[in-house]
């Protein structure tokens, strides 16, 4: 078809105003954007209170238990909510392949056979043979930043994997910590009803021989059932901690039975590390992280989706009535074809897009900084509590020292009749309550240092499989 002169101007014109918008797609992305680059925040040298040393602890080295080592493999195993994020991972590795075949040319073979039949009688046959190429250049790029989306989409999802299972190891840690200390409470309160029962027959035999009165008999009586109601409570607590630790596990929600009666006796001390190595080390930050580069590449994308699209294709086969006559490619057709298509008029849609993959764009900035912020707040506070739960700890043990000194002191006056027996149940509670105070502070101790474990990133390591 010959076009006339003023066809050829509006077309010209058309393609001179695309081509003129190529070269501003994507230069406010020129920058190279690293974790540091996106931060907006002074990052100190190190962290406030602790030494600079790299951290090079594994997880299963930092409580000494190998029952807890199987726990979290159980854990690893069976959470079904790992089993989705690892399928979300693959989902996103299959998304990456096909971005990356749409690089590619595309191929496709044929193979056609056709029986008529005429109103005269006459049969006829045609076979025909094909090969199909079709290819987009990749000119501007918009493929090749595809497929940078996808990847970077898949490797995000591989960190979100990671970190999900750091997180799951911190979970069965907390919950096993939480089952023991429930198991050691439910311990204490029955000791403490027995020493109730204990005072209470004490008096029993005091007021049958005329030396006590029976307000201490009632006194007595009412705080051995109290007693007893703590004790109930402190069943119904373990109860729920052995029914969610085997939740976590993957088992039947049951009263399990293969936990501790005592915590570990050795721990080990972590160093934090450099505070800039953090947006570095941890999974989820580096999935953030992982995010803007994806968003970065879908910005291009959308700008590459308003430029002109070149395309190659091809063609060879070969038709006749003889079947042999087509596989033996005596006689080949063939034809190829270079296109160009561009947007001409779409109601800004295509510019709509864009605008909105920049948005999203600064939302995954914005996360990814706050993500880092919080990491930061995370570590900080865990070794601020590191400091302060131990130092609370060393004065629970000596508050409980002096508080069963003064129990004792409180009951020997009592049977002196130098004191009332109030003075002596208060002396019992006190040293209960300490005594509790103490296993609390004692499982926090624990539970802080995997906490800052898991804030620091420090390494995660599978232990190997029974098999």
């Amino acid at each position: 078809m010959q076009l006339n002169k003023p066809a050829l101007s509006l077309l010209s014109g058309v393609l001179i105003t695309l081509l003129s918008g190529c070269s501003t797609i994507g230069q406010t992305l020129t920058d190279q954007t690293t974790p540091n680059s996106l931060s907006e925040t002074s990052i100190p040298a190190q962290w406030q209170g602790s030494d600079s040393e790299e951290v090079r602890t594994v997880w299963h080295d930092i409580i000494q238990s190998p029952q807890l080592d199987k726990l979290i493999s159980e854990a690893l195993a069976n959470s079904q909510d790992l089993k989705a994020t690892a399928a979300r991972w693959q989902a996103a590795r299959s998304q990456a392949r096909i971005a990356t075949g749409e690089l590619l040319p595309e191929i496709e073979a044929s193979l056609d056979g056709n029986r008529a039949r005429s109103t005269f009688g006459e049969t006829t046959n045609q076979f025909s043979l094909g090969l199909d190429l079709s290819w987009e250049l990749d000119v501007w790029g918009r493929l090749s930043d595809a497929e940078h989306a996808a990847l970077m989409t898949a490797q995000q999802q591989q960190q979100l994997y990671h970190w999900a299972k750091m997180s799951l190891a911190a979970q069965v840690s907390t919950d096993w910590l939480n089952t023991i200390e429930a198991k050691r409470q439910y311990a204490l309160a029955k000791a403490q009803e027995k020493s109730l029962k204990d005072s209470l027959a004490v008096i029993e035999d005091g007021f049958s021989t005329g030396i006590r009165e029976a307000l201490d008999v009632y006194s007595a009586r009412a705080e051995w059932i109290n007693g007893q109601t703590e004790t109930l409570e402190k069943k119904q607590t373990l109860n729920q901690a052995l029914r969610q630790m085997s939740l976590l596990l993957g088992r039947y929600p049951s009263l399990i039975s293969d936990i501790p009666d005592q915590l570990p006796t050795e721990m080990v001390a972590l160093k934090a590390g450099l505070s800039s190595q953090l947006l570095e080390r941890r999974p989820d930050v580096q999935a953030a992280y992982s995010d803007v580069l994806s968003q970065q590449s879908e910005v291009l994308v959308a700008g590459g989706n308003r430029l002109p699209r070149f395309t190659l294709t091809a063609s060879v086969g070969a038709t006749s009535s003889n079947l042999s006559d087509v596989l033996r490619g005596d006689e080949l057709i063939w034809n190829a074809l270079g296109g160009i298509t561009a947007p001409v008029f779409n109601a800004g849609k295509l510019e709509a897009e864009e605008q909105r993959q920049q948005y999203l764009l600064e939302a995954s900035i914005a996360d990814y900084r706050q993500t880092a912020l919080n990491a930061f707040s995370e570590v900080e506070q865990a070794i601020d509590n590191d400091y302060l739960i131990a130092q609370q700890l060393a004065s629970a043990k000596e508050t409980v020292l002096v508080s069963k000194q003064a129990e004792q002191q409180a009951f020997e006056s009592y049977l002196a009749g130098l004191e009332n027996l109030n003075t002596w149940l208060q002396a019992q509670r006190t040293a209960f309550d300490r005594t509790s105070r103490k296993m609390q502070l004692e499982v926090l101790y624990f539970q802080n240092r995997i906490q800052l474990h898991q804030a620091l990133g420090g390494e995660f390591k599978e232990l190997p499989s029974d098999g």
